[in-house]
């Protein structure tokens, strides 16, 4: 068993209706148009994917958390579970494991059955009418995963009086690869869609009976990726706009200072009242979540989370801000992250209809060190006046600047740590050649230059194009290396280190 599925399943997929039973909607069919997006530079967009979802729930059933509860077992009633285990489920997949749940007990609080819409029949389900669009038609039931479910309940506290309860849960999902932008875009419209659902409460073999429920939904244009879905940029399109910060595809920050993330779109012509706005920080590779920091939705009694792992700590944050600001000390320099923004749709369309459209923006992140970073976080003694630790100050006074020898790593406040890189002939060819380690994660923070001169009065800086000399670099080194074999005053060189 899945609890974390379950869990999920219950406590938020339950949460939206129009049926209201003690704050939780409870009867509905929900529209959800997705998109995802990856910026890769200022004005840059990758479309990694998306999907038309659609669920029709009827019912809820209130979980309260237990160790060991789920665990298929002909016994009861299960200690452990302060409830006891009182609803034994009689068909149905529970929690979505794709395994079978009947006969196995579970810890429920409460449950209210369907009322409007009939379980275990999505096969009647269909799309009836839609907006012009170059979407199949018809769709109907044939491609829905059938979630529904039997249960009986209470078995601790009403074993006599044993009541038979229905809870309609159907989902279909049509998936849309990256390479598919268009065929979602000339798809899945604003417009007006009407769909059939079987009633609840009827005999199918019936031909008298009034066997179908018909709900129609207007589905409002979506926030969406810079330039637009018309690609003229009109202002409504989110980008994040720290044009300054991005280098090789991500925003580079230094996480030991105050830092700002800012994007664009979010205004009144793209977001209603009832929309939210979630920020998170990600780890690249695990998709792990690493800011906000605290846990949050985790069950205190098995400590598994209540949430699928991907959306476990997501900070909301006020639909229509386009900034947000994050303190420093939650990462160090050299870790490998990216940011996520998720823009839910809450607009109820009519008294069974909701939309829970979603898109997703998100753009890599890579920490580094920057002298102001290192500047703050104990490189010098405390209390010391910003003066004296100012990048072109001499803290230590060995003839070096406090920003040299951050760049150079030695220690700004050891006189005896110093470093002079040293240019040496190349005894085959006779070039002179000078190599300078780089600071390990500063990426675009510092610029490494070497400047040369004949009379240690004149210098002349190396750029692209110099007539005398070749320079190279990674992220590891800057090197230069005369063009000739008789390099200018016998190689006469020094470093020059300037911030971004």
């Amino acid at each position: 068993m899945n609890l974390a599925k379950y869990t999920a399943a219950l406590m938020g997929a339950f949460s939206l209706s129009a049926s209201v039973v003690q704050g939780q909607l409870v009867s509905f069919l929900s529209f959800s148009d997705v998109k995802r997006y990856k910026q890769v530079g200022p004005e840059d967009f990758d479309f990694e994917g998306g999907e038309w979802n659609i669920q029709v729930l009827d019912g809820a059933a209130f979980y309260v958390a237990c160790i060991g509860n789920g665990a298929p077992s002909p016994t009861f009633p299960f200690d452990l579970c302060p409830l006891g285990t009182t609803a034994l489920i009689d068909a149905g997949d529970l929690d979505f494991d794709g395994v079978r749940d009947g006969g196995t007990f579970w810890s429920i609080s409460s449950i209210f059955p369907a009322s409007i819409f009939a379980p275990f029949r999505s096969d009647l389900f269909s799309l009836e009418a839609a907006p012009p669009s170059k979407l199949p038609r018809p769709i109907g039931g044939t491609n829905f995963r059938d979630d529904s479910i039997v249960l009986f309940y209470d078995y601790i506290n009403a074993p006599q009086s044993l009541d038979r309860y229905e809870i309609t849960n159907y989902v279909s999902s049509r998936e849309y690869a990256p390479s598919e932008f268009n065929q979602q875009v000339e798809e899945i419209v604003p417009g007006v869609y009407q769909f059939r659902l079987p009633r609840q409460g009827v005999d199918f073999n019936d031909p008298s009976e009034n066997k179908y429920v018909f709900v129609s939904h207007t589905h409002l244009e979506m926030l969406e990726a810079y330039p637009g879905l018309s690609f003229v940029p009109v202002g409504n399109e989110f980008r994040v706009t720290m044009d300054d910060r991005w280098r090789d595809g991500a925003v580079e920050f230094d996480p030991r200072l105050s830092f700002d993330f800012l994007w664009e779109g979010f205004n009144g012509q793209t977001v209603l009242g009832s929309d939210t706005t979630l920020f998170s920080i990600k780890e690249q590779g695990t998709d792990f979540t690493v800011f906000p920091p605290y846990f949050r939705g985790i069950d205190p009694f098995t400590g598994l989370p209540l949430v699928p792992e991907s959306q476990r700590f997501p900070q909301e944050v006020p639909p229509l801000t386009n900034t947000l600001t994050l303190g420093p000390y939650f990462f160090a320099p050299g870790e490998q992250l990216y940011a996520e923004v998720e823009f839910q749709r809450n607009f109820q369309g009519t008294a069974l209809t909701i939309d829970r459209s979603q898109r997703f923006f998100r753009w890599d992140l890579r920490t580094v060190d920057t002298y102001e970073g290192f500047r703050v976080s104990d490189n010098f003694p405390p209390r010391t006046p910003d003066e004296f630790t100012a990048a072109d100050s001499d803290f230590d006074g060995d003839g070096m600047t406090n920003l040299e020898e951050f760049a150079l790593q030695t220690d700004p406040a050891d006189p005896a740590s110093v470093s002079t890189p040293t240019p040496v002939i190349d005894q085959f060819t006779g070039q002179c050649v000078l190599t300078i380690p780089k600071r390990p994660n500063i990426g675009n923070s510092l610029t490494y230059r070497v400047q040369y001169s004949s009379d240690l009065v004149n210098w002349t800086t190396i750029t692209p194009g110099d007539p005398l000399w070749t320079a190279t670099e990674n992220d590891d080194e800057y090197t230069v290396i005369s063009n000739l074999n008789s390099p200018p005053a016998n190689c006469i060189t020094r470093v020059l280190i300037t911030t971004n």
